[in-house]
């Protein structure tokens, strides 16, 4: 598995049941509580997401 992901915002809000503003301010929270490393726009409507280092994909990481 990858720790970087990317999505139309629209198609990946319509999936979550999600506006895309609501989508926005969720993906802003996961990098404020530091589950995300960081997430940007990339071309149009595209974005894209880092995942924190501490998150280990498959499973949690236990935090010290």
């Amino acid at each position: 598995m990858t720790s970087t992901g990317s999505a139309e915002l629209d198609l990946l809000a319509r999936l979550c049941g999600q506006s895309p503003q609501q989508l926005q301010n969720l993906l802003d929270q996961l990098v404020r509580s530091r589950l995300l490393a960081g997430r940007r726009h990339i071309s149009g409507e595209e974005t894209s997401w880092h995942l924190s280092p501490q998150i280990r994909v498959g499973q949690a990481a236990v935090q010290r």
